[in-house]
């Protein structure tokens, strides 16, 4: 089952486009500021799969019977916004892709699809602390770059939308790139 295809009708297969972010990983040991960190999390909104309580044992019975080569941890943290954040960190950032990956077809798999939002890599640009975030919806990834507790650094989000281009990943148009407040991680 693909995430993308089957849920949100996206013609390209879930792992291309999330790998499509492993297009910055070869480029980090160059001249980009660009860094992305071995930890991120999938988004879920509330539905009545979601917040069972059986749903957070399903996913640690799959992540253990999957062995995820690499995923460290897995946590689960409900934020104040009714948000579920699947927090995993891992030992290299391709690893965490395929983590990513792993577990948002199995959610798909639980039909929660409808209640996946999207996936989120922690990264440092320009030695600032930035999120780049992929949008289940429409298959597209954008930049967030906190500056303080409720403002965003625009001109670097500008510049980080025009780098992930730069390196072949979709990103969604401006008016798209929505705030991550209060993010949990």
């Amino acid at each position: 089952m693909d995430i993308f295809r089957n849920i949100f009708k996206s013609k390209k297969a879930s792992s291309s486009i999330l790998l499509s972010i492993s297009n910055i990983i070869s480029v980090q040991n160059g001249s980009h500021d660009i860094i992305i960190q071995n930890q991120g999390a999938i988004l879920l909104k509330s539905s009545e799969i979601v917040s069972g309580t059986d749903f957070d044992n399903k996913i640690w019975e799959h992540v253990t019977q999957e062995a995820i080569p690499g995923l460290l941890e897995l946590k689960f943290i409900n934020d104040e916004h009714n948000i579920k954040w699947l927090v995993l960190t891992t030992t290299t950032t391709t690893q965490l892709i395929n983590s990513i990956d792993v577990i948002s077809k199995f959610v798909a798999f639980l039909n929660a699809g409808d209640s996946m939002i999207g996936a989120v890599f922690i990264s440092n640009f320009k030695k600032q602390k930035s999120y780049i975030i992929c949008n289940y919806r429409t298959s597209k990834f954008y930049p967030f770059i906190p500056e303080s507790k409720k403002s965003r650094n625009n001109k670097l989000e500008i510049d980080l939308g025009h780098e992930l281009e730069s390196n072949g990943v979709s990103v969604e148009d401006h008016e798209d790139w929505y705030a991550l407040w209060d993010a949990v991680i």
